[in-house]
């Protein structure tokens, strides 16, 4: 009996954990978290052309790699992240998201970088790829709390974190 109570609270707070993901408002701007994607995309095509150099298959895995550890690397900030003042961080324990949490959170993107870099594989990216990155967009676009299905699977929440941001215009 005392391990069905358990189950039934561990399940009530797995609910809470993600009715909090889901709902509340975010204090990040949509601009903000594009604008740090976007530069984060740009050096993930230049780590791409890097490794392509040596061979596709390096450019892919490299690129894939990166993306899938984009969040973890400084303190839960990429480096777009850096730039606009914002940060990842796991909505459980408050922290800077960890390796766990960034791959879980761009397992979306890594999906996309993997089917949609070889041309044997663009069935699957049509297939896989594109719903999924609709979905992330679509979620951002229209959740009062701004958070992509790559939150809601690495149990993450973007934040702005200004004090740890790079100074541009100095």
């Amino acid at each position: 009996m005392d391990k069905g109570a358990s189950s039934l609270n561990a399940a009530a707070a797995e609910k809470d954990r993600r009715s909090s993901i889901l709902l509340g408002q975010s204090e990040v701007s949509i601009f903000s978290r594009f604008l740090a994607k976007a530069i984060d995309a740009l050096l993930l095509v230049a780590v791409f052309l890097l490794g392509r150099a040596l061979s596709t298959v390096v450019g892919v895995a490299l690129a894939a790699f990166w993306c899938s550890g984009l969040d973890a690397w400084g303190n839960g900030q990429s480096i777009g992240k850096k730039i606009m003042g914002l940060c990842v961080i796991d909505v459980s324990s408050a922290m800077p998201c960890n390796f766990r949490n960034s791959f879980l959170r761009n397992f979306p993107l890594v999906v996309a970088i993997l089917f949609g870099s070889t041309s044997y594989l663009w069935g699957f990216f049509l297939i896989l790829a594109v719903p999924l990155l609709t979905l992330e967009v679509y979620l951002l676009l229209t959740l009062e709390s701004r958070v992509r299905l790559g939150d809601v699977l690495g149990n993450t929440r973007v934040v702005e974190r200004l004090e740890d941001s790079f100074d541009v215009l100095q």
